[in-house]
């Protein structure tokens, strides 16, 4: 961040999305749009963190079936997928703008957080019809 504020982009070398890009040969405002996208795919990992923080904490109180727990399992799935998203299009369209070849592997698509989000969801998606049923069977008592 200290090179991006000063200008001098020659030093600047940082790791996206597990590739390095060589900013020698690039203009200034793709510079800046990489490192955009690289503090947003940042900030979108700390609003999973603290959807994650929320639900565990109310799971801690024995709050299983709560709104809470619903909702922030819910958040932080789809911001997963989301950043997968991200990761995946910055993959295919930095290689463009660099004019640099691009090989398709299997690292390029980040399965890892698609599951993880899918999982988050379907996680979501249980407490939810779980807390229904509990609400129907506290009113059969």
């Amino acid at each position: 961040m200290y090179y991006l504020i000063l200008g001098n982009f020659d030093k600047l070398n940082p790791k996206f999305i597990n590739d390095v890009i060589n900013y020698t040969d690039t203009s200034g405002i793709l510079t800046i749009v990489s490192n955009i996208i690289g503090l947003g795919l940042i900030y979108l990992f700390v609003l999973v963190i603290e959807n994650l923080r929320l639900s565990t904490f109310e799971l801690e109180q024995q709050n299983y079936f709560n709104d809470v727990v619903i909702n922030s399992f819910k958040k932080a799935g789809g911001l997963l997928l989301i950043f997968a998203v991200i990761q995946l299009v910055s993959k295919f369209i930095f290689p463009v703008l660099l004019n640099t070849s691009f090989k398709l592997t299997s690292g390029h698509f980040p399965i890892f957080h698609v599951l993880i989000g899918l999982f988050f969801i379907f996680l979501s998606d249980v407490f939810k019809k779980a807390k229904k049923v509990t609400e129907e069977n506290d009113l059969t008592i």
